[in-house]
């Protein structure tokens, strides 16, 4: 039986990277059961070739290694990194997908796909849009669910600052028409760089506090924010083309209008009627005039534009083809090696 190992961090171990119970970031589990990676080891079983994670590979190389998100020491006859984060947010992974190491590298990243080492891959989320009814009666104008974050390098496309500007301009001016949700908002805002670290450090260790009368806390349900925000911020970590994660689906699955910042060619992915640019307004004062002022009718417009492309939308973003894309290229790769032995 040829073999696959998924190598993974400690709390994915024992194979619960493939099950439902998968804890996927900060605590959260993954909306749609984990489908994902649950379905792609069905599909591989299908086919007569068992994957499972490094510990299953004690005392054994596996045909085929993929490394999910970082570099792990097992290592197989064909090797892939799978789905590095930004190397703004993690600088490591910029000389690892670089190097010779991996056979192949998939990502989200357009300005690196080739289809000969580079293969775009997007993270799998379960696609929904549900339309409400009742949306005018939401009783929460805006929200935000994110975490106090920082990163090890400074760049004008790293977008956690937009962020804090947000927050900063509806706690002076709006602070009851707007709630933040998520981690560290009890200490001050974060800082970027080598300095920032040890300022950040240092808020810790002396324990500074930040008195945000916006903050809300932490939410292990992220629907139970959304289901009553008729808009919701969905800020990326880095502005990248083709980088988008789950938080406008999020948005989309409950009914919300996303307050939408991320790649510059967004609109190839999602059309640009069904969410609100950020980029188009030049003041924070403009876009809640727009947010108090919209209408039912641009509420159902924006669903009916997101529906018209939906199947395009699950096309490239849903669980089947991520595994599609995955199973493909082990499937080749798996064959090479059976003809080179």
């Amino acid at each position: 039986m040829k073999t696959v190992c998924l190598a993974v961090d400690a709390t994915n171990q024992n194979n619960k990277i493939f099950t439902s119970k998968r804890i996927w970031i900060y605590n959260f589990k993954k909306d749609d059961g984990n489908i994902g990676f649950s379905l792609l080891k069905k599909e591989l079983y299908k086919k007569g070739i068992f994957i499972g994670t490094q510990d299953c590979f004690k005392d054994k190389i596996p045909d085929l290694c993929m490394h999910f998100t970082s570099f792990k020491k097992t290592q197989g006859k064909v090797n892939y990194f799978l789905l590095p984060e930004h190397e703004l947010i993690v600088p490591e992974n910029k000389k690892k997908y670089k190097n010779n190491f991996y056979d192949k590298v998939f990502c989200q990243y357009d300005k690196l796909i080739d289809n000969k080492k580079f293969f775009k891959l997007n993270y799998p989320f379960s696609i929904d849009p549900k339309i409400d009814k009742e949306f005018a009666n939401r009783p929460l104008l805006s929200s935000m669910i994110a975490s106090n974050k920082s990163c090890k390098v400074k760049s004008s496309k790293i977008l956690y600052q937009k962020r804090y500007e947000i927050i900063q301009w509806f706690e002076q001016n709006q602070n009851k028409l707007f709630h933040l949700y998520g981690t560290d908002w009890n200490y001050p805002v974060k800082k970027n760089g080598f300095e920032g670290r040890i300022i950040n450090f240092l808020y810790k260790k002396f324990n500074f506090s930040n008195s945000l009368k916006t903050y809300k806390g932490t939410t292990k349900n992220k629907s139970n924010i959304l289901l009553k925000s008729k808009f919701t911020f969905c800020i990326e970590n880095v502005e990248e083309d083709g980088y988008i994660s789950d938080i406008i689906f999020d948005a989309f699955n409950n009914g919300c209008i996303p307050i939408y910042l991320g790649p510059l060619n967004i609109k190839n992915y999602i059309p640009e009627k069904s969410f609100i640019n950020l980029r188009n307004f030049t003041n924070f004062k403009d876009l809640f005039i727009f947010l108090k002022n919209y209408s039912e009718s641009q509420y159902n417009q924006a669903y009916f534009e997101l529906k018209k492309k939906i199947k395009k939308i699950n096309k490239d973003f849903s669980n089947e083809s991520f595994v599609n894309v995955l199973l493909k290229n082990i499937l080749n790769d798996l064959k090479k090696i059976e003809g080179s032995v």
